[in-house]
């Protein structure tokens, strides 16, 4: 008699192990099935979405010192601007749209020297020039480098007494370096530089304008940001 109830008692603890084994198949199983169905349902949104943009970062602004060593680490992307005191002569030629900057540096002390160390020529500007047709004085110059990645400058601005200037050839580049205090944002569409070669204010404004006029027909085919 208590074999046979022992017996029953084992075959019923053998189905319940069974059903336990069975219920824990069941709950691994719909487990399984969750995971999957929230990898598909996240890949299936994940391909809905757009493409992430590559925006510019917002970093931090620095102000490097003469001697200072700057460290890029890897495609690491940075704005430079070059800024120096000076003198600078502004001749504007409405009809052409065209502006060259003759720009002789400080040296010492604030002593600007006699001759120009430097020019830029901008054609086919879009904006309103607010300084005459000529001006000249005192100013610091900025050249504006976008991500370091060109020769030319991205731009070039200068303030003097009568405000802040800056010239782009692409919207891109005004956006990151803009200036709210500026009184004239202008764009161009092809430019030149060059050393000044040691020449005089009056000798380098004949060279450049003489420059300029020659090239002027060919620089009105360039497309935006062209070199003349």
């Amino acid at each position: 008699m208590f074999a046979v109830a022992f017996e029953s008692m084992s075959s019923v603890q053998a189905q319940l192990r069974c059903l336990m084994k069975q219920h824990h198949a069941r709950l691994c199983s719909a487990a399984g099935l969750v995971i999957v169905l929230n990898a598909a349902t996240t890949s299936t949104i994940a391909g809905q979405q757009p493409p992430s943009p590559d925006p510019p970062v917002q970093g931090q602004r620095l102000e490097a010192r003469d001697g200072d060593t700057v460290i890029l680490e890897g495609d690491a992307r940075v704005n430079i601007v070059r800024r120096r005191d000076g003198h600078v002569r502004a001749l504007f030629n409405q009809a052409q749209q065209r502006l060259i900057l003759l720009v002789s540096y400080a040296a010492d002390a604030g002593t600007v020297r006699q001759v120009v160390d430097e020019t830029f020529t901008f054609h086919a500007l879009n904006g309103e020039w607010p300084l005459g047709a000529r001006w000249e004085g005192d100013a610091v110059l900025d050249q504006y480098s976008m991500y370091v990645a060109r020769g030319l400058p991205s731009g070039i601005g200068f303030t003097s007494p009568l405000g802040t200037v800056q010239l782009f050839d692409r919207v891109d580049q005004q956006q990151l370096f803009a200036d709210p205090g500026a009184v004239a944002v202008l764009f161009y569409r092809a430019f030149g530089g060059g050393g000044g070669g040691g020449q005089s204010f009056d000798d380098a404004e004949q060279v450049q304008i003489a420059m300029a006029t020659r090239n002027a027909g060919a620089n009105a085919q360039l497309p935006a940001g062209g070199q003349c």
